[in-house]
């Protein structure tokens, strides 16, 4: 009795050539969100974005406020200008630690539904291994903020007892 093995499936990284070929299909996930997106779902449920003062962030604030969510906007500095947020925390950090405790001291009694970790950064300027372009402290910040960030808030929610249950 021989074992069967698969060849893993990836998605074509090249974003102009996936979007071709699910044109091609006709890939209704891919062409008609509305199709797979109920964002009612979201009504009356407590969501924490963090990073959420401008870019994606900012419109995955708007979306979930127009579909009743109660959002918990998180960001460093400049507040989000978003009518309906449901609280605005301030001075979060997801490379602080200390801004951690005090994502979950601001939370307050609330239990938090749904977790969007979207805080981000990423360098303007390209680099190269080439001639020794490489900014080896700008990649281990982009690392912490969106590697390490995510486990960050989600473990400071997490032993905070902020996350719901289900």
């Amino acid at each position: 009795m021989g074992t069967q093995t698969s060849t893993p499936v990836y998605s074509d990284p090249d974003q102009p050539a996936r979007f071709a070929e699910q044109k091609r299909v006709n890939n209704q996930r891919a062409l008609n969100i509305d199709s797979v997106y109920e964002g009612k779902k979201f009504n009356d449920k407590v969501c924490l974005v963090t990073g959420s003062n401008r870019g994606l962030g900012k419109a995955i604030c708007e979306e979930l406020v127009a579909q009743g969510a109660r959002v918990i906007a998180t960001c460093r500095k400049s507040e989000p200008k978003i009518e309906g947020l449901y609280k605005v925390i301030k001075g979060i950090d997801v490379m602080d630690n200390k801004s951690m405790e005090k994502l979950v001291k601001e939370i307050g009694e609330d239990s938090v539904d749904v977790v969007v970790n979207n805080a981000g950064y990423f360098m303007v300027d390209p680099e190269t291994i080439e001639g020794n372009k490489c900014d080896f402290s700008e990649e281990l910040k982009m690392i912490d903020i969106c590697a390490v960030g995510p486990l960050r808030v989600t473990s400071a929610l997490f032993n905070g007892k902020k996350l719901s249950k289900g």
